[in-house]
Formats: structure tokens, C-alpha cells, sequence
């Protein structure tokens, strides 16, 4: 389908599903078509998760990831993303880091009328900022 599926430091295998060729530095992976947020999404042909991956320049370890996650309501317009960071162990970070949340809503004429902003540890999300067009 011609859709990238990993960005590495090496030559790569064919696929679409996000994975990786052993033993390599994966920089950018994609998935495509899988419900990643849960609850009622149409991801079928559509990005779902990305994840991006920095890397100490000496050691070759990871140093620090985003992990974004895409929900799609059965028009194909985006409902919700999702942006968690993951920190190495190394950093000695003991707190949970929070999972930032975009919700959207649309009309009937496929304009976005509302959006609201949550941040959110294990899944319990709290409302920042709520927007609606008038």
C-alpha cells in the first residue's frame, strides 16, 4: 500500500505493521488500521499509532520516546489522539509521566465545533481546556 511502516538505522524488512528489523535503531515506527485508544474507532486504513525514539549518540541506547495514538469516528475525521512520553530508566523519573488527550467533536457539515484538552495518569483523565466554536 506504499505506507511506511519503520524509519531505521538499517536495512529494513517489507512490512506495514510498525515492527522493526532485529537488532536495529528504530527511529519512527507506524501502525496502521488497529484500534490503539479502545472504545468505538474505525481505523481501518488509517494511521493509529506512531512512535518516535531519540538515541544516546555514544552507546546506541534509547534515550526518550512519544508514543501518539489516533481514534477515527466512521467518517474518517480524527475523535482523539493521545501523546505519552517514555523517559529510560536511567533517568531515575520515578513519577508516572502523564498522557496528554485531544478530543474533537464535528457537525454534520464536517466542521470541527469542539476540542478539549485532558491530561491523564492510568487512564483517569482530567479536562484542561475546553473549546467551542459558536
Amino acid at each position: 500500500m506504499g505506507r511506511v511502516g519503520c524509519v531505521q538505522d538499517a536495512a529494513s524488512t517489507i512490512d506495514a505493521d510498525g515492527s522493526c528489523t532485529s537488532g536495529t535503531h528504530p527511529y519512527l515506527q507506524y501502525l496502521y488500521d488497529s484500534d490503539k485508544i479502545g472504545g468505538t474507532s474505525y481505523p481501518i486504513g488509517r494511521l493509529t499509532r506512531t512512535i518516535a525514539t531519540t538515541y544516546y549518540p555514544d552507546s546506541g541506547t534509547p534515550s526518550a520516546s512519544a508514543n501518539e495514538k489516533y481514534a477515527y469516528d466512521t467518517r474518517g475525521r480524527l475523535t482523539t489522539e493521545q501523546l505519552l512520553f517514555n523517559l529510560p530508566s536511567a533517568w531515575n523519573v520515578t513519577s508516572t509521566l502523564p498522557t496528554y488527550q485531544m478530543s474533537y467533536a464535528y457537525n454534520d457539515a464536517d466542521q470541527l465545533y469542539s476540542s478539549v484538552s485532558s491530561t491523564g495518569v492510568n487512564g483517569s483523565f482530567t479536562t484542561q481546556y475546553s473549546t467551542t466554536q459558536v
